[in-house]
């Protein structure tokens, strides 16, 4: 009896695992926000639902012992790794919705690793491009298809104020829940207190009707030439920084582009990254040579950036996002911090 019991109990412990392994791996899963870059939307420690169904749900690529990180920095140390390497390309079940944009959108960190796609840093972000689109950002503000970024994408912006005492409570001026972060500055005037604001616009308004305000810069409004290397294609010869990136064009499935010296940087690098390593010599050697070039991209490419958007590592860093690093679209928040 005993044994049968134990029997009994086994399977349907067995069943369960199964069955909740299943809903998890294609239909939905619940992850924790790990960072503030999405504040106010999504705060540190929130836990949010994503529906992996609706855009299709991603077939797993490789297997891992369940509940052990892959980036487990001991058992790495030791050379375990917890996870089969990839075992065939990324596939999707058919979907029912398209990803869009404006939604909030759970993916694989999209930067070079030998760890299976599956099981990299998952990030959750606002998709602000879709295929086919073209991203800029002049002056600090975000342009796509030449059309400047709705504010309510973003939310949040970074400014310098100025004031002429100091301010210690600065939620007696502003609505507190729009109020990201508030950095103490060195002042080179001994009677003006410099203040570095993370905030929405509307708490802006209102800072600026305080009589103790001096001034008031848009940290856009900060004069920068240099480059930086940080800012995707990671190229000197893009002049690109966080204030200023050349038009980035996001390749659909099957579409083939010219590649010349408007696109080359970013292409070059897009299909060095996410395409076919074995072919990007060739490409390189045939764009010094000004040979005309053509590439028929294998993936749909998105744009994803923070809400708070001064203080996020997103697309302005990686680039695009391929498709196949997507998990599903975050659906609610199921208890916020």
């Amino acid at each position: 009896m005993k044994r049968k019991f134990k029997f009994r109990l086994l399977t349907k412990l067995a069943i369960v695992i199964i069955a909740v392994s299943i809903i998890r791996i294609f239909l939905i899963d619940t992850f924790r926000v790990t960072t503030g870059s999405m504040e106010p939307t999504l705060k540190v420690g929130d836990i949010v639902l994503v529906d992996k169904v609706s855009i299709g749900s991603r077939i797993p690529t490789s297997f891992g012992v369940p509940f052990v990180e892959a980036d487990n920095n001991i058992l790495r140390l030791f050379g375990i790794n917890t996870y089969t390497g990839t075992l065939w390309d990324t596939r999707r079940l058919p979907g029912f919705s398209n990803i869009n944009r404006n939604d909030i959108i759970a993916f694989n960190m999209p930067i070079a690793s030998d760890i299976p796609v599956d099981f990299r840093t998952l990030y959750i972000k606002r998709c602000v491009g879709i295929p086919g689109d073209v991203i800029e950002v002049k002056e600090g503000e975000m342009f796509i298809n030449n059309l400047p970024l709705a504010k309510a994408a973003l939310e949040k912006d970074e400014w310098f104020v100025t004031t002429c005492s100091s301010i210690d409570s600065w939620t007696e001026i502003v609505n507190s829940k729009d109020l990201i972060e508030v950095v103490n500055l060195t002042s080179r005037k001994p009677d003006e207190h410099l203040y570095k604001i993370t905030t929405s616009d509307s708490n802006m308004l209102a800072i600026r009707r305080d009589k103790r305000v001096i001034s008031i810069n848009h940290i856009s409004e900060k004069e920068t030439h240099t480059v930086n290397l940080d800012i995707y294609p990671h190229l000197l010869s893009s002049g690109n920084n966080v204030t200023k990136i050349k038009p980035i064009q996001l390749p659909k499935r099957g579409e083939t582009i010219v590649i010349d010296s408007s696109n080359a940087d970013h292409l070059l690098t897009l299909i060095k990254m996410h395409e076919d390593v074995h072919t990007f010599s060739d490409y390189d050697k045939a764009i010094k040579s000004k040979a005309v070039l053509k590439h028929t991209f294998k993936h749909d490419y998105y744009y994803f950036v923070g809400d708070n958007r001064w203080q996020s590592f997103d697309s302005r860093y990686w680039g695009p996002v391929p498709d196949d690093y997507i998990v599903g679209k975050v659906r609610s928040s199921i208890w916020s911090h």
